[in-house]
């Protein structure tokens, strides 16, 4: 049961062969309460869409992706501590690992190292705020990082797929519409133009302030695109709709 303010729903993944139920959510308005049967089974962190407030009711250990030089990352597990209230940026990049095996308090709050999980349930509550952005997960394959928004990665394979470099002939076919910066630099697109303005992007389910860096066309004589670098620095391309354009509209104002 579900509907904008208040609902109910329980989310089933793949874990190994068999489809098991993952979380269950149940909200009223921006107020959750979110129960993992089990810990994230996707190999990736990911981000959130908006920032939000989490009061666990049971101790747990996540792993954590933190932004290092060069466009990497370094990632490391920490332990959630229960009853107390923990306030995550939409920016925060982790995946849950588990409930907290360890007995008692002894360890204090985001402390790393060996952290033993079990497979029970754990249950927190969770504010969310205002959407921002929409969130992706962050991929590490044959030494590249890359993010890849979250319906390509569940539903279209992207979960498996390599981190590939942008195709000079101008971001087509069915690869994820993220890429890393440092990738502009290396490939000429025909039609190419720089912009560099803050903007801010709205699609169906979100919205998010970014900066506007450059427009192309996607393929010959094809519609205009925008790419759009957002808080966290990934860059998601957009057509003129979602970036407030008139649809004409193919260099900057």
């Amino acid at each position: 049961m579900s509907d904008r303010f208040f609902g109910w729903n329980t989310i089933y993944g793949v874990e190994g062969e068999h489809s098991t139920p993952y979380l269950t959510r149940i909200w009223f308005g921006r107020l959750r309460l979110h129960i993992f049967h089990r810990g994230d089974a996707d190999p990736d962190c990911h981000d959130h869409p908006w920032d939000f407030w989490t009061f666990p009711l049971t101790s747990y250990v996540e792993e954590v992706a933190t932004r290092a030089l060069f466009g990497h990352y370094e990632i490391s597990r920490q332990l959630v501590r229960a009853f107390r209230l923990h306030y995550r940026p939409a920016t925060h990049i982790h995946r849950v690992i588990g409930r907290y095996a360890g007995a008692g308090f002894e360890r204090d709050e985001g402390e790393t190292g060996e952290l033993l999980t079990n497979g029970r349930r754990i249950i927190t509550l969770v504010w969310t705020g205002k959407n921002r952005q929409p969130w992706a997960f962050l991929k590490h394959r044959d030494g590249q990082w890359c993010w890849t928004p979250w319906r390509e990665y569940i539903f279209r394979g992207g979960k498996h797929a390599p981190c590939e470099p942008v195709e000079a002939s101008g971001l087509t076919g069915n690869r994820p519409q993220t890429f890393m910066l440092d990738e502009l630099a290396t490939h000429a697109i025909a039609g190419l133009e720089w912009i560099d303005r803050p903007v801010t992007v709205t699609g169906g389910d979100y919205q998010y302030d970014g900066h506007l860096l450059l427009s192309f066309p996607k393929g010959e004589g094809g519609p205009i695109r925008y790419v759009v670098m957002d808080q966290n620095r990934r860059l998601f391309i957009h057509n003129a709709t979602q970036c407030g354009l008139a649809p004409e509209t193919t260099e900057a104002a």
